[in-house]
């Protein structure tokens, strides 16, 4: 039973998270997946990301963005996850960032639409 919650909770995460999976990663490359196959890159780093604070939404603790690299960082808080979504323009990362609801315009506009990679 325990087995099938961690699957289950494994599946949710992923769903939340909007993952189009990169099948394009050279397995040397990868450092760890979760259960559900998204990579977890030890050496991704958020220190040139545009970071951004959200205590009001009830969906992320911090969003941010490298502009340089067109990726769209966010920290899930229902988990604390840290997700990249990559080839996201900063026209997107902007609407993003000043969205009344992060949450709603993360689901629209966001989700599903990027490849991503689960970060820690």
């Amino acid at each position: 039973m325990r087995k099938v919650l961690v699957i289950i909770l494994a599946v949710v995460t992923l769903t939340l998270s909007g993952c189009v999976h990169n099948q394009s990663v050279a397995p040397s490359e990868v450092k760890e997946r979760t259960s559900a196959g998204t990579v977890i890159n030890d050496d991704f780093s958020t220190e040139s990301a545009e970071k951004v604070s959200t205590p009001d939404s009830s969906a992320f603790t911090e969003i941010g963005y490298i502009r340089s690299e067109e990726t769209l960082i966010v920290t899930f808080r229902n988990t604390g996850y840290l997700y990249a979504y990559y080839g996201v323009p900063a026209s997107v990362w902007n609407k993003f960032r000043s969205a009344d609801s992060k949450g709603s315009f993360f689901n629209s506009d966001i989700k599903g639409n990027y490849q991503c990679e689960k970060i820690e």
